[in-house]
């Protein structure tokens, strides 16, 4: 009988640790998903309206914001514009969207680069153009303890979320 509950006691011993940290692991992952959500959600949003957006990140206030992209650079050359798709409360046909992102509060940005908007590294702009394309600065970031890495593929228009060590 002792030898038995010495098993059982050395099973859950081995068992409680897995579980709790797999329950984190899912708090970490629900968390990336919302953050993966933004860029994927205005990605397509930038696609199916002929009009690049760019997600604004606020890192003080927790949030992105989806703005209209008017590059001042680009005054000579513009891309075709599709006509806006508008449904019956004026957002969109295809994907209405959000106007802003709330980001989890367990997010802890912890490198970017020097200059945001207006010289603050506050603020940092990723554009998603029609064609596919985006561009964005790459930043770190923790999520209880697991570190990541923020960085957008310019010719694809992706986002990746990489784990680091």
């Amino acid at each position: 009988m002792l030898v038995v509950c010495v098993i059982v006691l050395l099973i859950t011993a081995l068992i409680i640790p897995r579980i709790g940290g797999g329950t984190r692991r899912i708090a970490v992952e629900s968390t990336l998903s919302k953050l993966r959500g933004a860029f994927t959600e205005t990605a397509m949003r930038a696609r199916a309206g002929g009009r690049p957006l760019a997600l604004v990140l606020d890192v003080a206030q927790h949030q992105f914001t989806v703005q209209p992209w008017e590059n001042p650079l680009d005054r000579d050359w513009r891309a075709p514009v599709l006509p806006p798709l508008t449904g019956t409360d004026g957002q969109g046909g295809i994907l209405p969207g959000t106007p802003s992102y709330e980001i989890p509060k367990d997010i802890v940005w912890t490198e970017w680069p020097e200059m945001g908007i207006g010289g603050e590294a506050q603020q940092f702009i990723f554009c998603f153009f029609p064609d596919g394309e985006a561009s964005g600065p790459q930043m770190r970031f923790e999520v209880q303890g697991w570190k990541y890495r923020l960085v957008v593929d310019s010719v694809l228009g992706k986002v990746a979320i990489l784990e680091e060590s």
